[in-house]
């Protein structure tokens, strides 16, 4: 660790403390999102490999991380749905899903301490794959319920994907 970030970097988490109690409530509702969103894309992929319930929840629970789960459903759907508002809707929801990854990810995988210099709930994050590289920034009650909104808009959005696919499923 550098000198310049000394102990200072890694202290008590605060967001359990009164005056941040908006901010944890936003975080759990990313939490919970982010398991909504999780739940949609597990659907999805069981309609659009057209398998049942049970060999569905086998097959995607077998693969573990979510970029090779949504390339496995964009790669059924390029063969399937090919030039249909299917494809389309689904090349802009996988981008929607990367952004909800992100912001998941980047809050859900930090510390969350006092800024000492604006006492402001500040997320604190060591990226290993860049040596000495420590992210610091401010968040208010507010952008994390920007976040939260966006993974649950995007949950919504995978769940008319999916109900565009079973009801051609049913035809």
């Amino acid at each position: 660790m550098s000198d310049d970030q000394g102990d200072e970097f890694f202290v008590e988490s605060r967001v359990c403390e009164k005056q941040f109690a908006d901010h944890a409530r936003a975080l759990g509702i990313i939490a919970g999102n982010w398991a909504v969103l999780e739940s949609e894309i597990e659907m999805l992929f069981g309609f659009v490999f057209n398998l049942d319930y049970v060999r569905s929840k086998i097959i995607f629970h077998a693969i573990s991380t979510l970029n090779v789960r949504t390339n496995l459903i964009s790669s059924i759907i390029y063969e399937n749905y090919q030039d249909t508002p299917i494809e389309q809707g689904w090349n802009k929801i996988k981008k929607d899903i990367e952004a909800a990854s992100k912001g998941r990810n980047d809050t859900m995988h930090s510390v969350w301490a006092v800024d000492p210099k604006t006492g402001e709930l500040q997320r604190r994050q060591r990226k290993t794959k860049a040596k000495h590289m420590y992210i610091r920034q401010n968040y208010s009650a507010d952008d994390l319920m920007k976040i939260a909104e966006m993974i649950g808009k995007t949950a919504g959005a995978i769940n008319n994907l999916s109900t565009q696919v079973h009801n051609l499923m049913k035809e």
